[in-house]
């Protein structure tokens, strides 16, 4: 059986700095890359300029493509994107905020199958992402790093919606992270509270195993972490994301949200989760 080459969509954004674009493209200078997929880079106008003044990056094949079916394996293909907006696939993308035509672009072509994977950065509305890539189902943002899986919950919360959380997390970590029986920790950022126990208890009688309520600061330092395989974090006062990769988990899609520093493992993890699926 001829094994398919994926083809995985990367929007940056209308306005990508140029250590953003150095970076998406020292990533491929590593040609063994292109046997494992085939890149498309929704964002042109910044392109040819860039290159003139990065002649290191020139070491990289391009080709200039209008639509992801033109793309070429073997090359780093470049989407071609004009200012007049597609209305027959406007219908695809449902949010009624101001998206970046990029960003738009690379949507529907993953909702149209056009490409497998869609990688965006640097970090876009979190919350505009998630309501596109829904699909009436409700899409869980998880911060990956190595082996490891967050989830962060913050207030207002109750009961029904920490358990929700605990149910979707683990149907992720069962259908796309191939784990039998995940073991869950729940954190808390401030003392424990009878709501967040009552949560646990529930979740445990329907057969979910977490447990808790784990404190934050010394959970990941104590390495108790690699007893379980992933956690929730409840009641967090802040978020960093900038080492992490965000998975939408729960979402008929494949798509990570990355800062570009880590996009060679987003690629190599959203390979994986793709065919994590088709098993």
């Amino acid at each position: 059986m001829k094994k398919k080459i994926l083809k995985i969509g990367i929007s940056c954004g209308s306005h990508v700095n140029g250590v953003n674009l150095k970076q998406i493209f020292l990533t491929f200078i590593n040609n063994q890359l292109f046997e494992s997929c085939i890149p498309i880079l929704y964002n042109y106008l910044t392109i040819p300029s860039f290159r003139r003044k990065n002649d290191k990056m020139c070491n990289v094949r391009t080709t200039n493509i209008c639509c992801a079916g033109e793309s070429v394996k073997g090359s780093f293909n470049i989407m071609n994107i004009s200012n007049k907006i597609d209305v027959v696939r406007q219908q695809i993308v449902k949010s009624n905020l101001t998206i970046d035509k990029f960003l738009y672009k690379g949507l529907s072509d993953l909702k149209a199958k056009e490409i497998d994977i869609l990688i965006i950065l640097p970090i876009p509305l979190l919350q505009q992402v998630k309501l596109e890539l829904s699909n009436d189902r409700n899409s869980l943002p998880i911060l990956v790093n190595d082996s490891f899986r967050i989830v962060k919950i913050f207030e207002p919360f109750s009961v029904k919606n920490i358990i929700e959380k605990i149910e979707i997390l683990h149907l992720v970590l069962v259908n796309d992270f191939i784990i039998t029986f995940p073991r869950i920790a729940i954190l808390s950022a401030k003392p424990s509270t009878e709501l967040i126990t009552d949560a646990i208890q529930i979740a445990f009688q329907k057969g979910f195993f977490c447990f808790g309520v784990f404190d934050v600061k010394t959970f990941f330092g104590s390495y108790g972490y690699k007893k379980f395989d992933a956690a929730i974090i409840v009641d967090v006062a802040s978020t960093n994301n900038e080492s992490n990769i965000i998975y939408i988990g729960n979402s008929p899609f494949i798509v990570t949200i990355v800062n570009s520093n880590m996009l060679l493992s987003a690629i190599y993890l959203t390979i994986d989760l793709y065919k994590y699926r088709k098993l």
